[in-house]
């Protein structure tokens, strides 16, 4: 796709018009998120995929509960694992000031300041299927990814460590660091 034109149109330019008007309903724009080279620590409150999150004083690191999670079919029936409560791993901390001067939120959907946060367990979400029973630790705290949009004084944000070891099955340590950049 030519930069100055739009999906739609180049669908038009190539005699496409009707498929176009169709695809116009499910259409969305995009935000692109790439690596960026970037020597050094990545400063606090940077936007970032990875590491350790830059956290305000008020958010606790988000931790998924301890749970066991007994097999009820297949061929592990019976069997019963059990895991401690694991620190989640930081996906993604998108800084939405540096979002908005990119100007890749064209449709502009989110808020042009705070940070947004993705967290992910490492676990995959198998509650209410038939094969396996699960039993929390905290059932408050069972969701295996979090989002947080948080809007604050950016200043008081820290790098923050887990409090307790990440997903043992899975994780040793935190993901990969990278700098990102939008466009």
């Amino acid at each position: 796709m030519s930069d100055n034109m739009t999906a739609m149109e180049e669908l038009e330019a190539m005699g496409l018009g009707s498929m176009a008007e169709k695809l116009k309903e499910y259409y969305r724009n995009a935000i692109g998120c790439f690596e960026k080279e970037y020597d050094g620590e990545i400063p606090t409150g940077a936007s970032k995929i990875g590491g350790f999150p830059d956290l305000p004083p008020e958010i606790e690191y988000p931790t998924m509960t301890g749970y066991s999670m007994k097999w009820l079919k297949g061929q592990n029936e019976g069997k019963t694992e059990s895991y401690e409560e694991s620190a989640m791993q930081l996906v993604a901390q998108i800084n939405l000031a540096e979002l908005a001067q990119s100007g890749d939120d064209v449709e502009k959907l989110l808020p042009e300041k705070g940070m947004l946060y993705i967290f992910w367990s490492g676990e995959f979400d198998l509650d209410g299927s038939d094969w396996v029973e699960y039993v929390y630790g905290s059932p408050e705290k069972k969701d295996v990814h979090k989002v947080i949009l948080w809007d604050g004084d950016m200043s008081t944000l820290k790098r923050t460590k887990p409090p307790c070891p990440y997903y043992s099955k899975y994780f040793e340590e935190c993901l990969p660091e990278h700098a990102v950049e939008f466009g």
